[in-house]
């Protein structure tokens, strides 16, 4: 086994470990359209298909219900450049929602980039 196979295997145990714990405390996958207003408990009034309710570089993306709230959206795209880290920066800044990013877990695919947006501390 190369160390690249066995960086792959572990990058996506890591993702399922995270997908089987989130599933352990309560978080359930939601069909709901990702939008980060969500997440900052704001009604949502932009249009979805400008990438104003999520980065330009949102892929693969799934929202996470916890106690019947949207508790959580994971995108995993390919790549993000620094025009979609400024955009993060920025939608999470001005909606109070916080943000994990990561190149060494996902489940999608062993070369997407994880990005978790959470609700703000103060929003719980």
């Amino acid at each position: 086994m190369t160390e690249a196979n066995a960086r792959y295997l572990l990058d996506e145990k890591l993702g399922k470990l995270l997908l089987w714990q989130w599933k352990e405390e309560g978080y359930t996958e939601s069909k709901r359209r990702p939008c980060l207003h969500f997440l900052a408990g704001v009604k949502c009034t932009e249009d979805h298909f400008k990438g104003k309710c999520m980065p330009f570089c949102a892929d693969h993306t799934s929202v996470w219900n916890k106690n019947g709230k949207v508790a959580a959206i994971v995108t995993q795209p390919y790549e993000i450049d620094e025009d979609d880290l400024e955009d993060i920066y920025t939608l999470c800044k001005n909606l109070g929602v916080t943000v994990r990013i990561s190149a060494y877990w996902n489940w999608h695919s062993k070369d997407a980039i994880s990005i978790v947006f959470e609700r703000g501390k103060d929003r719980d």
